[in-house]
């Protein structure tokens, strides 16, 4: 992570390159032609307010763990350095104000959303829309068998010449959906802070697996805030 608690705005000249890139992790605010934007709304989904804001130097740590939990990314211009629920996570783990395997039930509790292979696009576009997520959790027995982010539906858009409204309206399974970013489940259950880290998901196990991804750090950020823990 670059400057602690900050991490680096990835920069694409267009969605085609964004997700031809992906493989691997992306960074939770992007610069898409020149437009910056977070990576929850890539599907054009609104996030609501004014999440992206410009800041001439980089902000604090408690500013940017309020902005974080409020789901509000703060870019220092010129820098192009962005405070997100992963970065601000990553540091309070790192500095040891928070520790992982005892955070990992609370921010299971506001897991991402899962579904069946069955489950249509529409369906898992949907709840990645009402939930804020930025992947869904494709279950299979228990387990997390496949785990598709709003890039890979991006991606799928673009080789079927969808529109987002086409997404909203599409019956085809899930199933169909190719992962571009997180190529095997099995790399988000090497370690929960690992997972977080690289791709701001990971595999937990309680009873069954569940996909913990940005939505879900904000949250348990949004918790620490509300209660003044620190």
């Amino acid at each position: 992570m670059a400057g602690e608690y900050l991490e680096a705005v990835a920069s694409f000249a267009s969605l085609e390159e964004l997700v031809r890139r992906a493989a691997g992790g992306v960074s939770l605010v992007v610069s898409l032609d020149g437009r910056l934007l977070p990576l929850a709304s890539l599907l054009g989904r609104s996030t609501g307010g004014t999440p992206v804001v410009l800041t001439a130097a980089r902000p604090g740590v408690e500013r940017a763990l309020r902005e974080a939990a409020r789901g509000r990314y703060l870019v220092v211009r010129g820098e192009m350095l962005a405070a997100t629920p992963r970065s601000v996570f990553v540091y309070l783990a790192r500095r040891g104000l928070v520790e992982p395997s005892l955070a990992v039930a609370e921010v299971a509790a506001a897991g991402a959303p899962s579904v069946a292979p069955n489950t249509s696009v529409k369906k898992a576009v949907s709840l990645l829309e009402e939930s804020g997520a930025i992947a869904v959790g494709v279950r299979s027995r228990g387990r997390i068998s496949k785990v598709l982010t709003v890039v890979d539906f991006a991606g799928y858009a673009l080789e079927a010449g969808l529109s987002r409204r086409d997404l909203l309206l599409d019956p085809t399974p899930v199933s169909r959906v190719d992962p571009v970013v997180v190529g095997d489940p099995a790399d988000l259950r090497s370690g929960f802070l690992d997972g977080v880290s690289r791709y701001s998901m990971a595999v937990v196990e309680l009873g069954c697996e569940v996909l913990v991804d940005e939505s879900s750090l904000r949250k348990y950020l949004a918790a620490r805030v509300v209660t003044g823990r620190k």
